[in-house]
């Protein structure tokens, strides 16, 4: 009886650890579509201006286009505060200056 009883606690036990390991991944890993915009940036930093979903997905899709070559570097400045974040965004060999 008390083997049992051992064995169900154990099983028990591993049950809850598995569950809780596959919520912790399952949450860390989706991402609904209703999500809220992630920070690029520090929101204490001076000058900080948070970006929107919507004006994040315009400037990297200019950037992406510019990247390729299918749009003027000119058209970087439309890009501006994305690339003030995060001037990585723009490939090497565009031979940009990104730094500020």
């Amino acid at each position: 009886m008390k083997k049992a009883k051992k064995i169900m606690f154990s099983s028990a036990i591993a049950t809850v650890l598995i569950v809780g390991v596959s919520a912790a991944v399952y949450t860390q890993h989706s991402s609904p579509a209703t999500s809220v915009a992630p920070q690029y940036s520090d929101p204490s930093a001076p000058g900080f201006v948070k970006i929107s979903r919507t004006d994040y997905e315009r400037m990297s899709n200019i950037v992406i286009s510019v990247n390729k070559g299918d749009l003027p570097v000119s058209a970087l400045k439309d890009a501006e505060p994305l690339l003030a974040r995060s001037p990585e965004y723009i490939t090497k060999k565009l031979g940009l200056n990104t730094t500020h």
